[in-house]
């Protein structure tokens, strides 16, 4: 799954994912909507913080 953009969002950013890719995951309906609550682990995979990270989907 590729990433495609970071934007600003009220002193955190967001990740854009593909919801075509989301929804073949099953956490996004026809609609674009999401199913259920799913949160996402980010986490630096850098100890000199050069911007590389992992992003991993977590559903409850």
């Amino acid at each position: 799954m590729e990433m495609r953009k970071l934007s600003p969002a009220g002193g955190c950013v967001t990740v854009s994912i593909p919801i075509d890719d989301l929804r073949e995951r099953g956490l996004v309906d026809e609609d674009g909507d999401l199913v259920g609550d799913h949160w996402a682990k980010v986490e630096s995979l850098d100890e000199d913080d050069e911007g590389d990270y992992r992003l991993e989907l977590v559903s409850p």
